[in-house]
């Protein structure tokens, strides 16, 4: 037992000198160690206490049928997508109002944006919100959806499969400048997935889109890349011939399941 903790400790030692660290003691070494996990429990705490506060908003908010959040980061504004779905046009408005009020006032509550869709499949109408959580400012478009469809009525076409996940894409639906080319993602697994995208172009371009979304073990989401800002400028809804990414899937823990090949999204027939 002596021998093994000796070793160890020479080990670590040599480690040490190996990476630069002459005249670091041990002393010193373990409390970098420790003040690394200390902040690794307060990021795992502050996780947690945001995804029940969040699901405590959903809980008050069950008027909707259906409502997923994305997390994401564009040049370093951070980002919370909401995406809810309904079949009737009852909206509780003030209700969602003072939920979202409540939230925001989170210590966790860090979002420079919140983007919000609220599909309407009785009307087919999509309307959609940008609000501004630093000016308060809000700018909202309503436009109906673009359905993907094929002339047999099956919805939408499957793009990629494998053991973890479906991906269907359902179509685009948006204005020229701002849209979102909209993906069904069903979770094949017995765990919470990740899904992102990376490497995507329009018409052979690369374009950064927004797109994040997590899909229980089991469940099936309907969220949209969003294409916005210059892309949308650059490669406008009508202008649209080919789509392709990556995705990729993300396990609970945030480690790289896997990548899938370049997949061809769309393209213009």
């Amino acid at each position: 037992m002596g021998d093994s903790y000796e070793k160890k400790t020479d080990f670590t030692d040599d480690m040490l000198s190996g990476c630069g660290s002459d005249g670091v003691t041990r002393e010193e070494y373990e409390s970098v160690i420790a003040e690394r996990d200390s902040y690794r429990e307060q990021v795992e705490e502050y996780e947690k206490e945001k995804s029940e506060s969040l699901e405590k908003a959903v809980e008050e908010l069950s008027i909707m049928d259906e409502m997923s959040f994305a997390e994401s980061e564009v040049n370093r504004h951070r980002i919370l997508s909401i995406t809810m779905h309904h079949g009737y046009t009852d909206m509780k408005w003030k209700d969602f109002g003072d939920v979202l009020e409540r939230v925001r006032k989170e210590p966790w509550f860090d979002y420079e944006y919140v983007f919000i869709e609220i599909w309407n499949s009785s009307l087919g109408l999509v309307t959609s919100m940008e609000l501004n959580m630093r000016t308060e400012d809000i700018r909202s478009h309503i436009w109906y959806d673009v359905s993907g469809e094929d002339s047999n009525g099956d919805s939408g076409t499957l793009i990629y499969q494998n053991e973890d996940v479906i991906i269907t894409y359902t179509g685009m639906s948006g204005y020229s400048n701002y849209y979102y080319i909209n993906l069904e993602v069903e979770n094949l697994t017995d765990e919470t997935l990740l899904i992102q995208t990376e490497e995507t172009s329009i018409n052979g371009y690369m374009v950064d889109p927004l797109y994040s979304v997590d899909i229980s073990p089991g469940k099936k989401a309907a969220n949209g890349m969003m294409i916005w800002s210059n892309d949308a400028k650059a490669y406008p809804l009508e202008s649209v011939e080919t789509v392709e990414t990556k995705f990729r899937i993300v396990n609970d823990d945030y480690s790289i399941r896997s990548v899938t090949e370049l997949v061809t999204v769309y393209q213009k027939e």
